[in-house]
């Protein structure tokens, strides 16, 4: 596969992954089954990614869209979001950080998205000049993640912080601007 991505009268534009539109029968149960999951959609890009990247195997910008079935909780979730979609999302996110050719997008559709839903929403997505690097889509709505400013009041920051047990908290802003 890679000494055609290297053919020179064909460059690679893009790589489209839609292990994360696999029909899933629910989450996995198993560490094997979360393993094997991880194996296909993860571990498979990094590793090709890391081998072109060790060809030298593109002198543009390569595109990476990454295609899920119901990874991202939004308001309009019909279903709970699938944590095993998570990582690969995620991998999505870092992959234009840690790879310097590569441009990635993360696609979010619906759990009971139809083939023709999926297929017309990505080639939306794929023609769409937008500069969110995360979709999801519910129904018509085309849903992005959007970073508010937030002004805390006085009584807001002299109130006592609450850190939950065994829960995750982020701490930002810590420059004080």
């Amino acid at each position: 596969m890679l000494e055609a991505i290297n053919d020179a009268e064909c460059p690679l534009a893009g790589i489209i992954h839609l292990t994360g539109c696999e029909e899933a029968s629910g989450v996995e149960s198993t560490a094997a089954e979360l393993e094997d999951r991880l194996q296909r959609s993860v571990f498979a890009t990094f590793h090709l990614l890391k081998a072109l990247a060790a060809q030298g195997a593109s002198d543009d910008t390569v595109r990476l869209v990454v295609l899920g079935k119901g990874g991202y909780a939004t308001p309009y979730n019909s279903a709970a979001p699938s944590p095993s979609k998570a990582p690969l999302f995620t991998f999505a996110r870092a992959a234009a950080e840690e790879f310097a050719d590569v441009q990635s997008r993360s696609i979010d559709v619906e759990v009971e998205a139809s083939t023709e839903n999926i297929v017309s929403t990505l080639l939306a997505e794929l023609r769409a000049e937008s500069e969110s690097s995360e979709v999801a889509y519910r129904g018509w709505r085309r849903l992005v993640p959007k970073i508010e400013s937030f002004q805390a009041t006085n009584r807001e920051v002299n109130a006592p912080v609450r850190i939950r047990h065994e829960g995750v908290d982020i701490i930002t802003g810590g420059t004080g601007k």
